[in-house]
């Protein structure tokens, strides 16, 4: 919100901003995300690999600075919004090694077998 108003609260708009004003938006921009992790196994096999990937939390302070001229008037008038966009970028960067367990197919079918039966 402008410095001098609380988030939510509008301003008087006959005096400051006509017909302008503030809000507050969030949005999301959806992105998908491709990584390729070569393994190797013996066949048959389940596998189960994890990846970790970098966030990122990012902010960008800005102002905003508006001026109305008027020829009739002496002086410009000037309105200047401060205020944060935060954000959050994430990446294909790695975090940390890839985690790659394999399974042989004859004892994970096992392993089922085995939880059905308790």
């Amino acid at each position: 919100a402008p410095g001098n108003f609380s988030s939510g609260e509008m301003p008087d708009s006959t005096i400051f901003l006509p017909r302008a004003p503030y809000t507050s938006t969030t949005y999301e921009i959806p992105k998908t995300l491709s990584v390729t992790i070569p393994v190797e196994v013996d066949e048959p096999s389940l596998i189960k690999v994890t990846t970790y990937l970098k966030k990122y939390s990012v902010k960008a302070d800005y102002t905003i600075t508006m001026t109305y001229r008027n020829g009739n008037e002496a002086n410009d008038r000037e309105v200047k919004f401060k205020g944060s966009w935060y954000g959050i970028i994430n990446t294909t960067s790695k975090a940390k090694p890839d985690e790659i367990v394999t399974i042989p197919l004859e004892e994970y079918m096992k392993s089922l077998s085995n939880n059905n039966l308790q």
